[in-house]
């Protein structure tokens, strides 16, 4: 698993986003991020989950989040890749590592 952090208006404020880095870490997100973060993911294809710890999200932290999970996979030099998310709260764990259900319909967005 990693962590990036991302400074907010050049102050000591940051938004800190996870990323697993397999199918085990992807589901350890899960089980430790608050239900009001956010997860993010590739629309369509295998990849590692991101789990933003704000319980507000911004285009930034889509846009953020988007390019970890782009830059940390196979298909980092795909164009118009497209990623869903959602709150965790959302989400349902299967008996799969890795893999979620999503209880309600995730948000679109194109990279």
């Amino acid at each position: 698993m990693k962590e990036f952090k991302r400074i907010i208006d050049n102050s000591d404020n940051f938004v800190l986003y996870r990323l697993g880095q397999n199918a085990n870490d992807n589901h350890l997100l899960i089980d430790d991020a608050d239900k009001n973060d956010w997860w993010i993911h590739l629309n369509d294809y295998p990849s590692g989950h991101c789990i933003i710890e704000r319980t507000e999200i911004d285009k930034d932290d889509i846009i953020y989040a988007s390019n970890l999970i782009k830059e940390n996979s196979k298909y980092r030099n795909f164009k118009k890749l497209k990623f869903c998310y959602t709150q965790v709260k959302n989400l349902k764990k299967t008996k799969n590592p890795g893999e979620v259900i999503i209880l309600k319909k995730p948000e679109k967005f194109t990279l």
